[in-house]
């Protein structure tokens, strides 16, 4: 059994909540970053249609999004660690919403390049500091459950954004869509600087008692980078380079994370194009179709994170819902009746959304708080940018070379099952870093029971 790091009335009603009107903001903005993010999903077979693109130039536009966002991702996660958080992420912010309008005004290839590499390195360069923002305002314990909802929120923005898109592209046509996305998106930068601050001893309206609850809980959880784990030491951004090139059980965690958001990339780019080009619907009626999976995906990372937070564990979730994807993807490959295959679509993305959640709290629980802005940058960044240039880009070409996605979908099921077997050897370290987490807690506590 793993002891908790923080008591329980810490977390209890007595010390307030306004820390979830924080996180409705930082969640509201995930809405829009994987709305405007899918945006060009929906609109790819219009384009295509319109521009006479090839399947593999679909996807080479779907993967230039991860060219900017790569780099975004290293430049946030260093500012994430380095830079005022609030500040850095509001004027990103606003130079994606442009991006996202800017994309109306693209004819070549060469135009889209550009503007989908800006528009990656906006979104990318605001994940990070979000991500390390959600870890500032919530207890340990409820980490979890945060990520969760941060991911769900972003599937139900799809759930309602998916077929509001899908109308205004076949109404209005797929320009008039992003420049109205673009805009609808200034909604969430202004409610990102109203509500949101680094951390809560900078906020003007939260309680003191909260305030002082969440950091109390925060300090005692920290990955120290003390070897006797008595007391946290200062980590300069070399010395934390150092400490991450070292550690076999990070770039574990970092090559599965290229298998698993490959997935999640690639639903997010092609299953539009892959409803309508395979399976006949129209535009719009993929649009609507999509709504019940992105609804389940979103069930799934609630799930995985109130799961993760209940065991104290994250990797024992990763491999479960990671295996669990896998008859979703093979199901998919053998019906042919549209229920079933928005059914097997469901059990797909809910469990690969399950599975995305997690990863980000496992770097919070496992690196030293110096360092975690560059950890989930390089996490994030490079392999997750990898998993999602790769993942587009071979079912582009997939399905130029036989007609189908099915050979893509087959190759999903195989990067699953190298996750799962690299994950299997991170069980035993989360172990080991709970229990000294939960020594050092033990130690702390008798000493504030002697000292009283």
């Amino acid at each position: 059994m793993n002891a908790r790091v923080e008591t329980r009335p810490e977390g209890s009603a007595r010390v307030g909540k306004y820390r979830f009107v924080v996180m409705s903001a930082l969640w509201i903005t995930g809405v829009f970053l994987y709305l405007d993010r899918v945006a060009m999903s929906v609109a790819a077979p219009k384009i295509m249609d319109e521009l006479h693109l090839s399947g593999l130039e679909m996807g080479f536009i779907l993967g230039t999004f991860f060219w900017g966002y790569s780099f975004g991702q290293l430049i946030g996660g260093v500012a994430s660690d380095r830079l005022k958080i609030r500040t850095w992420t509001l004027v990103t912010y606003l130079i994606w919403c442009v991006a996202v309008a800017g994309t109306a005004f693209c004819h070549t290839i060469v135009q889209f390049t550009v503007v989908r590499s800006v528009f990656g390195f906006a979104e990318g360069a605001v994940i990070n500091p979000v991500t390390k923002l959600l870890n500032h305002w919530v207890f340990p314990r409820e980490r979890g459950i945060s990520q969760g909802v941060q991911i769900a929120s972003a599937y139900m923005g799809l759930v309602i954004g998916m077929p509001f898109m899908a109308w205004i592209v076949t109404i209005l046509g797929w320009r008039a869509m992003f420049i109205i996305v673009g805009v609808l998106t200034l909604l969430g930068a202004f409610l990102f600087w109203r509500l949101v601050y680094d951390h809560p001893r900078e906020h003007p309206r939260i309680g003191r008692a909260e305030m002082e609850a969440i950091e109390a809980a925060l300090e005692r959880d920290r990955v120290t980078f003390d070897p006797s784990g008595r007391k946290p030491q200062e980590l300069g951004f070399r010395e934390g380079l150092k400490l991450l090139a070292r550690s076999p059980h990070y770039w574990l965690i970092c090559a599965a994370f290229f298998f698993i958001s490959g997935i999640y990339y690639t639903n997010f780019s092609w299953l539009p194009g892959y409803l309508v080009k395979e399976r006949g619907y129209t535009a719009l009626g993929s649009g609507m179709a999509l709504s019940l999976p992105y609804a389940a995906a979103a069930l799934g990372a609630l799930l995985s994170g109130y799961l993760a937070d209940k065991l104290g564990r994250r990797t024992p979730v990763l491999i479960a819902f990671a295996a669990l994807t896998i008859p979703g993807i093979v199901g998919l490959l053998l019906v042919d009746q549209q229920p079933l295959v928005i059914a097997m679509l469901c059990l797909m993305l809910s469990c690969n959304g399950a599975a995305i959640g997690p990863f980000m709290v496992l770097i919070f629980d496992l690196m030293p708080a110096q360092v975690v802005g560059v950890a989930i940058a390089v996490q994030v960044g490079i392999f997750g940018s990898l998993g999602g240039l790769v993942g587009p880009l071979a079912m582009g070409y997939s399905f130029d070379l036989t007609g189908s996605f099915a050979t893509g979908f087959a190759g999903m099921a195989g990067g699953l099952v190298v996750a799962i077997g690299l994950l299997l050897l991170v069980l035993r370290h989360e172990r080991e870093v709970a229990a000294q987490k939960s020594a050092r807690a033990r130690v702390a506590q008798a000493g504030g029971a002697d000292a009283v």
